[in-house]
């Protein structure tokens, strides 16, 4: 995928969406259009979509039919204020032009004679862009630019009007250009312009990437316009901004078989069908995109109906395949981890970083890992508290053991002895349950062991729920591989735990955390937990409601490490950030061990 094009974050991400599908005035120079209506939930329903768009529900905001200037203003603030990533503004309605030739959009109580004190002025909304700190901002305007307004016909050139659609970091997508009204044609659900923007995003275009970028849209929906005999859309951005991928495209460009690998996958001897099988194989390693695509559906499609002796050759082909991919994108993690540990000036966060990223580069390239985790090792050794210094040094010692088991058992167990001495409950849990962290892949016993020891320690009076509801969660993580019955029981003892505990921000951001944790074995008890949460923080402040959203979003990432890595990497939050990345870095190992096993 091109280093230029960037992708949407949905947990920095907002958009509005304002539709004014009818008017309280009775005034012919604005009719109703009840298609607005539609064109909004239509979007939304688009940019909320799992598989698409991927917005939080709460992130994609309509603003009712009937809203008034200040409602839409309050909208627009709030949401220009919390986006980092993308600020998506849709409006569909009437554009109006005032005696000076300004943009304003008609609003349900807009009155044409007193457009600056009824209606939406555009320069509102442009420094409502103008003033957020997001990424990208896109606009997105279905209406008419002209037409009849103050009484009479104008007939702007298009540049003098879309030149008040200039915002800096700003990409302006338009219905119709200035002199052209927007169109309704009979028997369609939306207006002709969001549905056909509706079409491309829902079906997908085959002729674009993986992702349909603001350019893409923008030339698939001009193409069709002048097809159809319909106003062309207009654009303004700068010249990075129509790399901008607003969602997943549903039907990514293909490209038809060589002709003599598609006849020897129809032979009816066996043999030259897996001639043909191989030749598929070794295009899944194509630069291009498209060819890798093609040949990995038709290895797909042998896989599903040749017999099993030709079905088998096309799995290990993909299942290779599919391990390489993994090991690139572990690569790929582990850089950025690493990087993002020698930026930071938290020492604790260099610590952990480096030694997620030597974890996840001992898979890929032992070597360059173990140096890696012994920078870790040497940092973490000068942590002047116990409970901390005793957790960092276990966590480099697991990262070791993927390669030196001895060594890391060695270092383990002094760790262990030195956790043994500590007297306070709290040192003791957090550095033993540490050290079973570290220790389960290559000796579960003593990860068990561990555990039991552990458990008792829970019930000590001195801890508090929040304390307890951390340890339970990493306690589940241990067991999950081993003992899972016992995993269940530590997330039914986290659950009882959150219904005990009075409500606060700290506690929230805990149990959270412990969702997304059992989210990789328990994902219906995760989703539980989740839900639980959304009653609870109702009042928090917004800061920790963010994050308890980052949460959200890493617990439903546990099965598409892919899609996470791509959310991370776009995350400029570094708390939100480096929480994707541990999950994607979690569940990369997993997948990769379910492959190798």
């Amino acid at each position: 995928m091109s280093p230029e094009l960037h992708l949407v974050n949905p947990q920095g991400s907002r958009a509005v969406l304002i539709g004014t599908p009818t008017h309280t005035r009775a005034d012919d120079r604005l009719p109703d259009v009840p298609a607005v209506a539609h064109n909004v939930a239509d979007l939304v329903a688009v940019l909320t979509d799992p598989d698409l768009g991927g917005l939080s529900p709460k992130h994609c905001v309509s603003t009712p039919p009937d809203a008034g200037l200040a409602d839409v203003g309050d909208v627009l603030g709030v949401a220009a204020e919390e986006a980092s990533d993308l600020l998506l503004i849709y409006y569909s309605g009437h554009g109006l032009l005032d005696r000076r030739g300004q943009l304003h959009l008609a609003l349900a109580a807009t009155h044409p004679d007193r457009l600056p004190f009824t209606a939406l002025p555009y320069e509102a909304l442009r420094s409502a862009c103008l003033d957020s700190d997001a990424r990208m901002k896109v606009v997105i305007l279905d209406s008419c630019f002209s037409g009849r307004a103050i009484g009479q016909v104008l007939t702007a050139e298009d540049q003098e009007i879309l030149g008040q659609l200039d915002a800096d970091g700003t990409y302006t997508l338009t219905s119709a250009p200035a002199n052209r009204t927007a169109l309704v044609l009979p028997g369609e659900r939306n207006t002709a312009f969001t549905g056909r923007l509706l079409a491309l995003l829902r079906g997908g275009d085959p002729s674009a990437g993986p992702v349909l970028t603001m350019g893409e849209i923008y030339r698939h929906l001009r193409i069709r316009a002048q097809t159809e005999n319909l106003p062309l859309p207009q654009q303004r951005g700068t010249s990075t901004a129509d790399r901008f991928g607003l969602v997943r495209n549903r039907r990514p460009a293909t490209v038809p078989l060589p002709e003599e690998v598609r006849e020897t996958l129809e032979s009816r001897v066996p043999d030259i069908r897996i001639g043909g099988v191989n030749a598929l194989g070794k295009m899944l390693a194509s630069q291009d995109a498209a060819i890798s695509r093609a040949a990995h559906a038709a290895l797909r499609e042998v896989v599903d109906r040749d017999n099993p002796r030709v079905a088998t050759v096309a799995r290990e082909w993909l299942g290779r395949a599919e391990l390489e991919s993994l090991r690139a994108d572990m690569a790929r993690v582990a850089a950025t981890l690493e990087r993002l540990g020698r930026e930071s000036d938290d020492g604790e966060d260099r610590i952990r970083l480096l030694t997620m990223a030597a974890g996840l580069g001992m898979w890929v390239d032992p070597e360059p890992a173990e140096t890696l985790a012994g920078e870790a090792e040497c940092l973490a050794a000068d942590i002047a508290d116990p409970a901390i210094r005793v957790a960092l040094l276990a966590g480099a010692a697991g990262a070791q053991s993927i390669v030196e088991p001895g060594l890391a058992r060695y270092k383990l167990g002094e760790l262990a002895d030195e956790a043994a001495a500590v007297t306070e409950p709290w040192i003791r849990i957090k550095a033993s349950t540490a050290i079973a962290q570290a220790v389960v892949d290559f000796d579960p016993v003593w990860a068990m062991r561990t555990v039991y020891y552990i458990e008792p320690w829970l019930d000590h009076g001195s801890l508090t729920g929040t304390q307890v509801i951390a340890y339970l969660a990493d306690l589940a993580t241990v067991t999950e591989g081993v003992d899972p019955a016992r995993a269940l029981g530590f997330v039914d003892r986290i659950e009882q735990t959150a219904a005990d505990e009075p409500v606060d921000d700290v506690r929230l951001l805990v149990l959270a955390s412990a969702a997304m944790t059992v989210a990789g074995f328990a994902g219906d008890r995760a989703e539980r937990l989740i839900d639980h949460l959304h009653v609870l923080s109702r009042r928090s402040d917004p800061a920790v409601l963010e994050l308890l959203d980052a949460f959200a979003t890493a617990a439903n990432l546990w099965k598409d490490p892919a899609r996470g890595a791509l959310l991370a990497e776009a995350e400029t939050d570094p708390r939100r950030r480096e929480l994707l990345l541990n999950v994607v870095r979690l569940s990369l190992v997993k997948k990769y061990r379910g492959l190798t096993a």
